[in-house]
């Protein structure tokens, strides 16, 4: 959803030049057709032929194995009150952890009590057939620590202020770069464009074979795939510094806005300033956390791995 939302927001179209939906993404991301093969026809009369790929097969099968993976999360209405829904990954096998909640009964001196709320982070490795070894994680400690931390750093708007200006004196380097190898891929393609006509020209007038045509076109073609290619990269390359100037824009206001009552944030204040913060949250199985967040190096060694966790397995 996020990536059909962001394709329309940036004003790109479809071929067919309807908006993107997530049906499109997905059969894209499940087309053969992208890393060589092009299908047709009906079984058992199917043909396969092989066709210039865009992505290479091991991209391809690592698509798959995620979107596999992907089905296994059930779809939750519960999670308004998870601080790390959808950014907590499990620290061995690196998939994403799900949430889950239900009852607990505690018994202790031969008498039950309960049931109480049980909620929890898990591992989805943990219900595919190679199990991943993490157990599940209390949801209200994990989500508590990874506050503590971040707080610290916010009650400090210098340095967050700080790790900005820095990203953005880094960002109008690397955008000046990029902008310039994108001149020059222009200017490449360009030239080729020219080059298949000059070709064309020459076996018109018989100076070269049809056989030296067809290879020399060819050799063209794939050489335009490649510049394509690249240039398509670099084209998203730019457009995600765009993405993350306006995300960190957005932090810079949120924390400027909320400085003095950090203290008391409702779920939903907490959770858009870990959203702008925080790409990735991983949990080892000693309880140790490590944060991924979108600021330059030093701050993110800053987070690393802040405090041992007592985070306690929830069984």
């Amino acid at each position: 959803m996020k990536v059909a939302a962001k394709l329309n927001q940036l004003n790109y179209h479809t071929r067919k030049g309807t908006q993107w939906t997530i049906t499109q993404i997905h059969r894209i991301l499940n087309h053969p057709g992208y890393y060589g093969k092009w299908s047709y026809g009906n079984d058992p009369e199917r043909i396969t032929i092989d066709i210039p790929p865009l992505i290479d097969k091991i991209l391809f099968d690592n698509t798959q194995k995620l979107l596999r993976e992907r089905k296994l999360c059930p779809s939750i209405r519960y999670e308004h009150d998870y601080l790390l829904s959808k950014l907590l990954y499990c620290g061995i096998c690196k998939r994403k952890m799900g949430i889950k909640r239900g009852k607990r009964i505690v018994k202790a001196n031969n008498k039950e009590y309960g049931p109480y709320d049980h909620k929890y982070y898990y591992c989805f490795g943990y219900r595919l057939k190679k199990k991943c070894s993490m157990k599940c994680i209390k949801k209200d400690e994990i989500d508590s620590l990874v506050w503590e931390e971040i707080k610290k750093y916010i009650k400090n708007p210098a340095l967050i202020k700080q790790a900005i200006e820095e990203n953005c004196r880094q960002d109008k380097d690397k955008s000046v770069s990029l902008k310039r190898d994108l001149i020059k891929i222009a200017s490449k393609i360009e030239r080729l464009e020219l080059e298949d006509e000059k070709i064309l020209r020459l076996y018109r007038k018989d100076i070269i074979s049809e056989e030296k045509l067809r290879s020399q076109m060819q050799d063209i073609k794939v050489e335009n795939q490649i510049l394509n290619q690249r240039k398509r990269e670099i084209e998203i390359q730019i457009e995600s510094q765009k993405y993350l100037e306006i995300r960190l824009n957005a932090l810079e206001k949120l924390i400027n806005k909320i400085q003095n009552n950090i203290d008391n944030l409702t779920f939903k204040g907490k959770r858009k300033i870990i959203e702008l913060l925080i790409n990735k949250v991983f949990v080892q199985e000693n309880g140790r956390i490590f944060l991924e967040v979108i600021l330059p190096s030093f701050l993110s060694n800053l987070f690393a791995g802040q405090g041992e966790c007592n985070v306690r397995n929830a069984y």
